[in-house]
């Protein structure tokens, strides 16, 4: 048993990469095979009661990040058009819209109405007082 683990664990990684070929299979069958067969032996501690499994069922992150997507929008649009939330949401950011504008004309108003005047210093008269004691 010693063994057949240790040459499991030497060809685990290249039957991780290449599981459609013959001799993968068949290390494919055995670890399933070992595992059925050690639920039930508790004395051996030289061996490990269980062979990690070679056949990945991962999902590739491209076709996750896709499947989300495609859940998502509909879901949003659905909620957005025909629930409550996106006449609140359109109304919040109209609100918003109009305390900007509102913003923005005041300023445009307040910029109109001050006038800078340039103040030439050395053409200034100067009105002092003179008092003889």
């Amino acid at each position: 048993a010693g063994e057949s683990v240790q040459l499991y664990g030497q060809n685990y990684e290249y039957c991780r990469k290449n599981s459609k070929e013959k001799f993968c299979q068949q290390l494919i069958h055995f670890q399933k095979l070992y595992n059925e067969l050690m639920k039930n032996v508790t004395n051996c501690s030289k061996v490990s009661n269980y062979l990690p499994n070679i056949e990945t069922d991962f999902i590739s992150p491209i076709i996750l990040t896709s499947v989300i997507v495609l859940i998502t929008l509909p879901l949003a649009f659905i909620f957005l058009k025909f629930t409550p939330l996106g006449s609140w949401l359109l109304k919040q950011r109209i609100m918003k819209k109009t305390i900007i504008d509102d913003i923005n004309k005041k300023n445009l108003k307040l910029s109109q109405n001050s006038k800078y005047e340039e103040n030439n210093l050395s053409k200034r008269k100067y009105n002092i007082q003179y008092n003889t004691t």
